[in-house]
């Protein structure tokens, strides 16, 4: 993932632009949720692999995967971004909610596993500003999968968590209007 960057992706820029052979638009774009039109507020965005935001969301079921999504996305038709949802209060990080698996699932069949921009929103409040190098370096270097039904139901009646996704997660981030680099926490930050 080294050398990657968001090329003409800015702050002024996140509502439509084109990275790579994907055309994304928050607002009109295909599974466009209106937190992510408002991500430079809400939270901040990343440069993901495909196969690493499907790890870290529950398992798709790739028998309900939309062949005109695919046919879309190759056609040139905008999408928004996916995004995961965090709180930046938890000892260890864990993914609440996302939207993107299928656009991940068709950019990762037709274009690879280059990274692509992916929106991290923040609960409780929490927004921007409020994010330290040291939530990105805990973030990049590792999540808990968001449970899926059944898994939500164990976790809250037997304590049994989600697989943790060892990082790096990303290597880059757009926060405040900034492009930076990340270095993951080492791997004793986990409590």
């Amino acid at each position: 993932m080294t050398g990657e960057t968001f090329g003409e992706i800015g702050p002024r820029k996140l509502t439509r632009f084109r990275h790579g052979n994907v055309t994304y638009d928050q607002r009109d774009g295909i599974g466009n949720v209106p937190d992510v039109d408002n991500v430079a507020y809400m939270g901040f965005v990343v440069l993901m692999r495909p196969s690493t935001y499907l790890a870290i969301c529950p398992p798709l079921d790739l028998a309900t995967k939309s062949p005109g999504l695919r046919t879309a996305i190759a056609e040139g038709k905008p999408i928004s971004m996916g995004f995961i949802q965090v709180d930046l209060t938890d000892d260890e990080f864990v993914v609440h909610r996302h939207e993107g698996r299928n656009r991940a699932r068709a950019i990762l069949d037709l274009h690879g596993d280059d990274p692509i921009p992916v929106a991290v929103l923040l609960r409780g409040g929490d927004r921007a500003r409020h994010v330290t190098d040291e939530h990105l370096a805990r973030l990049a270097a590792g999540v808990r999968r968001q449970p899926d039904d059944r898994e939500e139901m164990l976790w809250h009646r037997f304590g049994q968590r989600t697989p943790f996704v060892e990082g790096p997660l990303f290597e880059r981030v757009l926060l405040l209007g900034e492009e930076r680099s990340v270095e993951p926490a080492a791997a004793d930050f986990r409590p």
